[in-house]
């Protein structure tokens, strides 16, 4: 019987073939973008599901009062290592690390790298898979380094290389230090807690004994505001228990103005990425688009099936005739449906397949290969064609297939269960989604547009950063640095160039507290700030309001300093009024 089915289902799809290659492509446009859209939302809820005790992981966050004090992703240098030392019945382990990029060199081969400076804890605390080394003890001391296999394959070309040596450069006179290789690890997803300020790190090395600073490493430094934080709780601790005692470490351990500046808030691991809200802003609108887009493919099967529901109506009575049961029907136009779908699918798979690529590049996400996907994902993938070939059979299934015998025989539709009312309604909801879609795209398009247009401030038009790898910002390397910029400004094709430590769009790492000289206020205001010589401005496209951007050559001027609207507001002071006044350096951060 089941093969009959198939045979009468065959017949039906070649014998209107039009109608059923527009079926076939809306169905496959609507599945290939439900899958794909799909393997995104699954692999950003999967975030860190790979982790060891990922239940009890959690990131320390700042919440600053004031704002741009500090990135609410970052935490104090020694708060981690504090919480576990002082309270290790609440805290069972923690890890901390320190985002830089400079060379890493292998023999004669030089790549600038993304470097994790942080605590030795790591491998074991979050149970990372190691190929090769000690699992246990991952660093066997403080010039030890682990690398990623990718990393490993690159360096080397091969990925057991336990025992090789690798230099990072410092920023330091331009030392390098040396590392010998004590494990391997499996190339950690792009996704994972390692990836939380937006880069990939291949390679990690000890805080303790690191020389990458000139001034060393701040993890022990109460005012380091931007050292990444991350602690594991005992088993049966939540966030609530550490309210108390992270405040009891501040009060003992920080000054009054991180004090009164600082909520600590400690984020789970888990549902960290895909918990922030603008991953699940995007989740849900991408989710919207696929459940339309797959709304209208189901909805345009509808109605052609409708549209042809009259030679349907024909046959149907015909077999009713000949003694043919309901349920028959019914079986029959489901797996007509399935069968639809079911092409439809393999379709899907072949655009899912090219349009990879720019989904993976506009997303900023990897997507595998189909054939590469788990087997609860082709599981997942499975159901979805089922259900939407159900849905799309059932009008012919239950509405046509119950159709008054005589009336069939004569085909005459509007006795099918009032097939024109439900066409008209179909095709009122069809377009209203589609202007909905439409008027979405519209509006995301103009706020991409409001994004890459809108007044920054500075003129990016034609400008150029070049960084200065190693980074070294001793006398000797910012003297080496001002050669360059010398040398640059006598080219013709260049029209201006500054030596500045940071960009326009970047948080400078640096903040310091002003307090107007005269002041009856003793409450500084900490304002972010960066280092930057007198063609600043000029380069940058700067708008300067009142006064002038330094009056002197070079950088670092004595007793001058360059404020915005935002600080000059900050500080009591207008525009105008702002120009030769005098502010107290009260520390720095």
């Amino acid at each position: 019987m089941l093969k009959n089915y198939f045979k009468i289902a065959i017949r039906h799809l070649t014998r209107h073939k039009l109608f059923s290659v527009i079926n076939i492509l809306c169905l496959a446009i609507g599945i290939t973008f439900s899958m794909t859209i799909g393997i995104y939302i699954l692999n950003q809820e999967a975030v860190n599901s790979h982790l060891k005790n990922v239940e009890n992981q959690y990131i320390i966050k700042s919440k600053w009062k004031t704002k741009d004090m500090g990135l609410d992703i970052t935490t104090l240098g020694p708060l981690a290592k504090t919480l576990k030392t002082e309270y290790p019945t609440l805290v069972a382990d923690y890890y901390r690390f320190n985002p830089v990029t400079n060379v890493v060199s292998a023999s004669d081969k030089h790549f600038k790298e993304n470097i994790s400076i942080g605590d030795t804890t790591f491998v074991n605390m979050y149970g990372l898979p190691v190929l090769y080394g000690n699992s246990r003890q991952a660093f066997e001391n403080n010039n030890s380094a682990v690398i990623t296999e990718s990393m490993a394959q690159k360096l080397f070309g091969k990925k057991d290389v336990i025992g090789k040596t690798i230099s990072v450069q410092t920023t330091v006179n331009n030392e390098t230090q040396d590392y010998s290789i004590s494990a391997v690890l499996k190339d950690i997803p792009y996704n994972s807690v390692f990836n939380l300020v937006g880069d990939d790190y291949g390679v990690f090395v000890p805080s303790l004994g690191n020389r990458y600073y000139q001034n060393g490493d701040g993890a022990d430094n109460w005012n380091q505001l931007f050292e990444v934080g991350m602690i594991e709780l005992q088993k049966g601790i939540s966030p609530k228990d550490l309210e108390n005692p992270v405040k009891q470490i501040l009060a003992k351990y920080t000054p009054e103005s991180i004090q009164k500046n600082l909520e600590v808030e400690l984020a789970p691991v888990k549902t960290y990425y895909s918990g922030s809200s603008s991953v699940q802003k995007m989740i849900a609108t991408l989710s919207m688009v696929a459940i339309f887009i797959l709304l209208m493919a189901v909805i345009n099967f509808i109605n052609i099936n409708i549209g042809i529901s009259s030679y349907r109506l024909k046959e149907i009575g015909l077999r009713k005739v000949f003694g043919g049961a309901r349920r028959q029907l019914v079986i029959q136009f489901i797996t007509e449906a399935l069968l639809l779908t079911f092409i439809a699918a393999i379709i899907s798979i072949g655009f899912y397949e090219l349009l990879r690529p720019a989904f993976a590049n506009i997303l900023n996400a990897t997507f595998l290969p189909f054939w590469e996907l788990s087997l609860n994902q082709f599981l997942l993938f499975a159901l979805l064609v089922f259900v939407v070939g159900f849905i799309s059979g059932i009008y012919p299934a239950f509405i046509l297939s119950a159709s008054n015998v005589l009336h069939a025989v004569k085909g005459k539709i509007d006795s099918a269960k009032g097939g024109f009312m439900l066409r008209k309604v179909l095709l009122v909801v069809q377009f209203t989604i589609a202007v909905v879609v439409f008027i979405s795209a519209i509006y995301v398009s103009k706020q991409v547009s409001f994004v890459f247009n809108k007044d920054l401030g500075y003129n990016k038009e034609q400008l150029m950063v070049i960084n200065a790898l190693p980074k070294q910002w001793d006398s000797a390397g910012v003297k080496r640095m001002e050669n360059i910029k010398s040398a640059l400004q006598q080219l013709s094709v260049v029209k201006d160039a500054s030596l500045s430590f940071e960009v326009p769009d970047r948080k400078p790492p640096n903040a310091i507290d002003l307090l107007p000289v005269g002041s009856t206020n003793n409450q500084p205001v900490f304002i972010a700030g960066t280092v930057a010589d007198k063609d600043y401005a000029a380069t940058f496209g700067l708008h300067v309001l009142s006064g002038s951007f330094f009056t002197e050559q070079g950088a670092n001027i004595p007793g001058q300093v360059v404020l915005n609207e935002s600080a000059a507001k900050a500080l009591g002071f207008t525009n105008q009024s702002a120009v030769n006044k005098q502010v107290k350096w009260v520390s720095a951060r």
